[in-house]
C-alpha cells in the first residue's frame, strides 16, 4: 500500500498507528487482568500448545481487526474482505481452544474503535494542515 498513491499511504500509516496502539493497549490489559484459557481452565487437549497466559486480550485478533478496520474505513470492498478474515481468524483461535467467543468480541470491539478514532484524529490534522 505504500508504493500507491498518498491516500493509500494514509491507510497503511494508519493501519500501522493503530496497530502500536493496540499492542500499547493489549500490554496495559495484560497488567491488570488476567483470565485462563480455555484449555487450561476446563483441562481439555489442544490442537496448538499455547502461552499458559491471560486470555484476554488476544493479540493476534488485535492487530487483525486494527488492520482491516483501518483499511475498511478507506476502502469498503477491500476492508470487507480483510474484516471477513479477521472473524476468521478470531473464529481459530476459539476454535484451537486458546480463546473465548466473549474475548474475541470484545478484542474486535477494541481494535475498531482505536482505528476509528485514529482515523477521526487523522482528518482532523489533515484538515487543520489544509488551512
Amino acid at each position: 500500500m505504500w508504493s500507491k498513491n498518498d491516500s493509500y499511504k494514509n491507510i497503511a500509516n494508519n493501519a500501522l498507528m493503530s496497530m502500536g496502539i493496540t499492542l500499547f493497549i493489549h500490554t496495559l490489559i495484560k497488567l491488570f487482568y488476567f483470565k485462563p484459557r480455555p484449555f487450561v481452565k476446563n483441562r481439555v487437549g489442544i490442537i496448538i500448545p499455547s502461552k499458559i497466559d491471560s486470555t484476554f486480550p488476544s493479540k493476534h485478533a488485535l492487530l487483525v481487526f486494527a488492520i482491516s478496520t483501518s483499511i475498511f474505513l478507506y476502502d469498503r470492498f477491500l476492508g470487507s474482505i480483510m474484516w471477513l478474515l479477521s472473524l476468521l481468524a478470531g473464529f481459530s483461535r476459539i476454535w484451537v481452544g486458546h480463546h473465548y467467543p466473549s474475548d474475541i468480541i470484545g478484542i474486535a470491539f477494541i481494535a475498531s474503535i482505536t482505528s476509528i478514532i485514529l482515523d477521526k484524529i487523522s482528518h482532523l490534522n489533515n484538515h487543520f494542515i489544509r488551512q
